[in-house]
């Protein structure tokens, strides 16, 4: 080797050069020559190098951190060196470096481990919409799950979710509410309404002012900056109590009502407690017969006067709308399914539901969904001529039908489905023109057990 070819790395810039030309795989064996000579004599370009290769690797692939060695290996591969004090050398330093790669695998895990931020659990889910609720914020959907921790605010209409501890919590707009955890929601603002079976006893409502603790019944808790918070009790018994002031805990059972003040003052009984009971009936109808929906249901609250094409939108959802309840039948009612004729027979009482589906031009949410009812599916109207020969089951003083042959859900283009238990309709609904108004009928057995058997033809 002439001293002009050891020069060329005299220098800290010429040993970087020449490590960049050995990464990127174009040194020449005289170069890599000059470097396992430098390297065998001097340990400062050892260091150099070491730290050069780590480096530009952590550039080059972020976290392959066996890059540096298999660059050195291959470079010494292809020099073809066999020389036993600088094979000893090269054992050596490939040593080295696997331990800093070790070091630096370890410091990568543990700065992740620090970091990861697990997302929290799951509080419950929503199962309900009316159809002109709005969110502020995020939309959610029915189906959509509830982390703990997580605030919602719902701005209009009625939103009800089912907690992981088993109760079912309703709010109407404008609130805004913490899912705290599955046995617990914590009210900042607006009215909740909260059915707790059995298994969800303990079920707990907290207010800026008050805690609520239910045990196994149906209240409403109001909560507002002027008159703190207000506890109406539907049935059952849950147990009030201030968060500061006094330390007092307050029974209440059925029919009862108590105004827990913002400042402190000691609570008050309210001798009007009737006075909510339209609330409950508010809430009863967005959730009557139906355990939970998904995907883009929402429920009508008050059905539509007007049903005609174009009269009652449904942009980006389709609108379940309760008709009658425990309707008993005065003759047999025959409804041809796509699947063959069923009879509902004579004297069986029913409850029936209208899903409606009329969306406009802006419309794009993709109509799929499923309903499940408390009792079983008994039979679905999806003709025209199914759906006129039923219309009586609508109230007839507000209602104004579609006048279209196509008003009815078409066989090739449409799915429905119904569970082998009978309690849950799946449906998927083609968005199209000329036919955009799509409607069915759904015939759901009454909870009154002294309905007729169901038979079927």
């Amino acid at each position: 080797m002439t001293d002009h070819d050891r020069s060329n790395i005299d220098s800290a810039g010429d040993l970087h050069a020449l490590l960049n030309q050995v990464m990127n795989g174009t040194a020449q064996q005289r170069q890599l020559e000059e470097l396992f000579e430098q390297l065998a004599n001097d340990s400062s370009v050892v260091l150099d190098s070491v730290n050069h290769f780590e480096v530009g690797t952590a550039l080059r692939e972020s976290v392959n951190l066996n890059d540096s060695l298999t660059t050195i290996v291959s470079a010494d591969r292809r020099l073809g060196r066999r020389n036993s004090t600088t094979e000893r050398f090269r054992i050596g330093l490939i040593g080295a470096i696997s331990a800093l790669a070790s070091v630096a695998l370890a410091m990568i895990v543990g700065i992740s481990l620090m970091l990861y931020d697990p997302a929290p659990p799951v509080a419950g889910k929503l199962v309900g919409l009316t159809a002109d609720a709005k969110w502020a914020g995020k939309a959610y959907v029915p189906g959509d799950l509830i982390l703990e921790r997580m605030t919602a605010t719902l701005d209009t209409g009625i939103a009800s979710f089912e907690l992981n501890g088993g109760a079912i919590v309703s709010i109407q707009g404008p609130s805004t509410i913490e899912a705290t955890s599955g046995g617990e929601t914590k009210l900042f603002h607006g009215l909740l309404h909260a059915v707790v079976p059995n298994r969800a006893i303990g079920y707990t409502v907290r207010t800026p002012d008050a805690e609520v603790v239910d045990h196994g019944t149906e209240f409403a808790v109001e909560r507002g900056d002027e008159f703190g918070t207000r506890v109406v009790v539907k049935q059952g018994r849950v147990i009030g109590r201030m968060l500061t002031g006094s330390k007092l805990f307050y029974d209440l059972v059925a029919g009862q009502a108590m105004e827990f003040p913002p400042d402190a003052a000691s609570p008050r009984e309210l001798p009007n407690s009737l006075d909510m009971m339209p609330q409950f009936t508010m809430f009863e109808k967005a959730r009557d017969g139906i355990s939970r929906t998904r995907g883009i249901v929402r429920t009508a609250s008050t059905p539509p006067s007007d049903l005609q094409t174009g009269q009652s939108r449904t942009d980006n959802f389709i609108m379940l709308i309760r008709e009658r309840r425990n309707f008993q039948l005065e003759t047999d009612l025959v409804i041809r399914q796509w699947d063959g004729p069923v009879t509902i027979p004579q004297g069986t009482k029913v409850d029936s539901y209208l899903l409606h589906f009329d969306p406009g031009p802006g419309s794009f949410a993709s109509p799929v969904g499923a309903i499940d009812f408390h009792q079983p599916v008994l039979a679905v109207a999806v003709t025209t001529g199914d759906l006129q020969a039923t219309d009586f089951l609508y109230d007839q003083s507000i209602a104004r039908f579609p006048s279209e042959n196509t008003r009815g859900l078409e066989k090739k283009d449409d799915l429905l489905e119904v569970s082998t238990d009978r309690k849950t309709l799946n449906f998927r609904i083609t968005q199209g023109l000329p036919n955009a108004l799509d409607q069915c009928r759904i015939l759901v057995r009454s909870e009154d057990l002294g309905s007729v058997p169901f038979g079927a033809n």
